[in-house]
């Protein structure tokens, strides 16, 4: 089975993308498209979900504050390690969408400032949600030895995260204890 190509069609308004994108979808059925995520406001014709999400900027910053409501919560129990995980892999993949469209927006023209205005804010969220997010690696790796196994144990949907969170484990080895941080 092959791994698959990556197309990214980058230009500015008018310059063919859905043209070119229709004609690749209508003569392979193998092509599936990515939906970006923007800030901007719909234009005329575009339908949210369809040519972009369009979201606000207030949409981020509720749920970059909403995250820090696992903090010191999400070892509890299985169930709340798996909607904790839950929340970062969606909110990461929509900060990344936003992200990767601001850039692309600014490398198709770096002279236009409000597409640097728009990259510089992607960079501010995602530098506020890696802020909001630092709790996560350090409570999961403060897990009593076997605690994480039993947890994944008894909620059979950890195991789509177990190379990830095997991962971060593996941190536990170099990490010193309070007492010999100081």
């Amino acid at each position: 089975m092959s791994d698959g190509v990556l197309i990214i069609l980058s230009g500015p308004s008018g310059s063919g993308k859905d043209t070119v994108l229709n004609r690749l979808i209508e003569v392979d059925d193998n092509v599936k498209v990515s939906i970006s995520m923007t800030t901007r406001e719909k234009r005329e014709g575009e339908i949210d979900g369809v040519h972009y999400y369009f979201v606000s900027r207030d949409y981020f910053e509720k749920k970059i504050s909403e995250i820090s409501k696992f903090s010191r919560k999400f070892t509890k129990s299985g169930q709340s390690l798996y909607e904790c995980l839950e929340a970062l892999n969606k909110l990461g993949g929509e900060l990344t969408k936003l992200y990767v469209y601001a850039y692309m927006k600014r490398d198709e023209d770096s002279t236009n400032p409000k597409s640097q205005e728009m990259a510089g804010k992607a960079d501010a969220l995602l530098s506020k949600y890696s802020e909001k997010t630092a709790f996560f690696e350090p409570e999961l790796l403060r897990l009593k030895p076997g605690r994480l196994e039993s947890m994944k144990k008894r909620t059979i949907k950890l195991r789509e995260y177990d190379f990830m969170l095997d991962e971060i484990m593996r941190k536990k080895a170099h990490i010193l204890n309070p007492s010999e941080e100081k």
